[in-house]
């Protein structure tokens, strides 16, 4: 029943370079958080989404986010001087970038029951110019295997692609889920699988 007292206080800190600061903002009913892994700039940013997913993104060297007239901007955090405009097109300044998108790990219906994996389907949407995707499966969280490529390069309709699972190993688990990786400008979509 008695108020709680302070009763020691340590301070912690490390001579010489120092990490920046994080920059933060809040757009389109996501939380935007920019950080370093290293000492010198923020090239590391979490972005979490309004159906509480957490999304990494990597690369951004971002030192302040500000928004003006409801649209978000990113200050350099490096010595380019650089101002950019956020979710405003699908490529990132005409450089390469990659991308990754990985499913939610699901159980087929029944949780408790091992599964043996041997074909992953699943839909994408075509592009007329070539985009090519590596293919991942996670299975039990910790698995992980290389389901191979896909290409993007038809004009119409959806592509409805197999991937097959290695007779080899051993791709059995309780749950399973798709990973999806590009490197390049063209965009790319992943409806389901």
């Amino acid at each position: 029943t008695q108020a709680p007292s302070l009763q020691d206080c340590s301070f912690n800190w490390t001579e010489g370079n120092s990490r920046p600061e994080v920059a933060s903002g809040v757009y389109d009913h996501k939380y935007h958080l920019f950080y370093t892994t290293g000492t010198s700039v923020n090239d590391h940013g979490l972005v979490l989404d309004f159906k509480n997913r957490w999304a990494q993104w990597d690369n951004t060297p971002f030192r302040s986010l500000t928004l003006y007239d409801r649209k978000l901007y990113a200050g350099a955090a490096d010595t380019s001087g650089q101002a950019w405009l956020t979710y405003s097109g699908d490529s990132d300044a005409g450089a390469s970038f990659t991308s990754t998108v990985r499913t939610k790990d699901w159980d087929m219906g029944n949780w408790r029951t091992n599964k043996q994996f041997s074909n992953a389907y699943f839909e994408l949407q075509p592009q007329s110019n070539s985009v090519s995707l590596a293919v991942s499966a996670y299975y039990d969280v910790a698995n992980s295997v290389s389901l191979g490529a896909v290409t993007l390069g038809e004009d119409t309709g959806l592509i409805a692609a197999r991937a097959p699972f290695s007779v080899e190993g051993q791709n059995s688990g309780r749950y399973m889920g798709l990973g999806f990786t590009n490197t390049g400008i063209l965009p790319w979509r992943w409806y389901r699988g």
